[in-house]
């Protein structure tokens, strides 16, 4: 019950700085930013204290490794990763733009997953037969790592759309609120997004198809998580492998990595119809 007090407060702490993030590129005053960026980082201790407190609990009773295994706790990994995934990337660009399209995504499933998610998923339940060993380390994990970097892939992607746009329709710069980000700029988050994110993806879809061979005796079974997972790898593979191609630099490089986004959610969306059909992950 602690943990979950301590989720709820990171929530809250993230409503805020989404809050920062989405007025800094209106009212351009850089301590916003500054404090935007503190308050995100507090906000991810938070929720990885919550984490902790969770995992020390799953010792107590038994089990022994960090628990992901209902909704509850699935959405909550989540935006952990989207939100790691996101201050790695502003670190290393040095420019807060793509926050204020991520950090309100996130803190909108944080506030669903405290808030409307029913209690019987945010209870700490035995962990399946078929999560115990290395699936966690191998399948699970790398996948919601996965997800975070396409997220923030994603919302460099609609950043880009949304700047190319305004830059069309606006005669002089001082006709629109500035996107403080160059459409290069986003295409280099947007690359080195999915560039982490497929490693992730790539581990999670090899470790998945040996536990299928281990428990359904071949490799493939056509299941629609694994088909989705599968279309998944390939667009962005597609994009990294097209990043040497001159034509699929900018818009290309954009539209592919939504298009991965949306086929990454549906594969989400039918391994969570599954988990709350059966209460538990399937295999992939």
């Amino acid at each position: 019950m602690q943990d979950q007090n301590i989720l709820s407060m990171a929530a809250l702490l993230y409503i805020f700085s989404a809050a920062l993030y989405f007025s800094n590129p209106f009212l351009k005053v850089s301590r916003i930013g500054a404090l935007a960026t503190l308050v995100t980082v507090f906000a991810f201790l938070v929720h990885t204290l919550s984490f902790l407190l969770r995992w020390i609990a799953t010792y107590r009773m038994g089990f022994g490794h960090l628990h992901i295994v209902t909704l509850y706790e699935s959405l909550s990994f989540i935006v952990w990763a989207i939100v790691l995934a996101y201050l790695i990337l502003e670190i290393k660009f040095k420019n807060k733009i793509v926050g204020s399209f991520v950090i309100p995504l996130a803190a909108i499933v944080l506030i669903y997953t405290t808030m409307v998610v029913p209690d019987t998923q945010s209870t700490i339940a035995p962990v399946p037969e078929v999560l115990h060993g290395n699936f966690y380390n191998y399948h699970v994990i790398p996948c919601f790592l996965g997800y975070g970097a396409f997220t923030i892939s994603f919302g460099a992607s609609i950043l880009y759309f949304i700047k190319k746009r305004k830059k069309a329709a606006c005669s002089t710069e001082a006709d629109m609120v500035q996107l403080s980000a160059s459409l290069q700029l986003l295409n280099e988050i947007i690359y080195n997004a999915i560039a982490i994110g497929f490693i992730f993806f790539t581990i999670q879809l090899i470790a998945g198809m040996f536990r299928t061979k281990i428990i359904w005796g071949s490799y493939w079974q056509w299941d629609p998580t694994q088909v989705l997972g599968l279309i998944t790898w390939l667009i962005y593979s597609v994009i990294l492998h097209g990043r040497f191609t001159r034509w699929w630099k900018g818009d290309m490089t954009a539209i592919l990595s939504i298009l991965g986004f949306i086929t990454a959610i549906a594969g989400f969306l039918a391994a969570t119809g599954r988990m709350v059909t059966t209460g538990h992950y399937p295999i992939l």
